[in-house]
């Protein structure tokens, strides 16, 4: 027979196994949780940051996000190879053309505002990425209400 070994928390959030991110993030074993939240792959993205960039429009999404920020607060503000916060991959890859996306901004800016302002390495802010993809509405107050002068900032390489 073939032994597959158990999924870690970086795995069950590219496949956007919620509700296994949950049951992980929340065992008796939360120690393990917390110590994988923290663990980059080689882009060095967390597991925050893939969960953030997800397109599922299901309503445990926002629940599993919370997990991994419970798990491991400063993921918030981590930056990838790219310069992005878990923020900038939410607006940039995640649903923002829909207000399914809303309580996922909503628990990433809450947890570090001062993504909002944070520009990449290309100069871009999650606002900048939002705006390229259609957003909805909601999102995009959600995005601005949070911090007014984001609407504001002009990429550096556009100057």
């Amino acid at each position: 027979f073939f032994f597959f070994p158990p999924m870690n928390l970086q795995r069950l959030c590219r496949l956007d196994n919620f509700v296994s991110i949950i049951q992980r993030c929340t065992s008796h074993r939360q120690e393990v949780a917390v110590e994988e939240a923290q663990h980059p792959d080689s882009c060095r993205w967390l597991p925050l940051h893939w969960i953030s960039g997800s397109t599922s429009k299901s309503p445990l999404r926002s629940q599993a996000t919370k997990s991994i920020l419970d798990a491991y607060p400063d993921g918030a503000a981590a930056l990838d190879s790219a310069g992005c916060t878990p923020l900038h991959h939410a607006c940039k890859k995640g649903h923002v053309r829909t207000d399914s996306n809303i309580p996922n901004l909503e628990i990433l800016v809450e947890a570090y505002p001062a993504a909002l302002s944070t520009q990449d390495n290309l100069g871009r802010a999650p606002l900048d990425y939002a705006v390229t993809r259609q957003p909805s509405t909601g999102v995009l107050r959600v995005l601005i209400s949070s911090d007014p002068n984001s609407a504001t900032i002009v990429p550096e390489n556009s100057k």
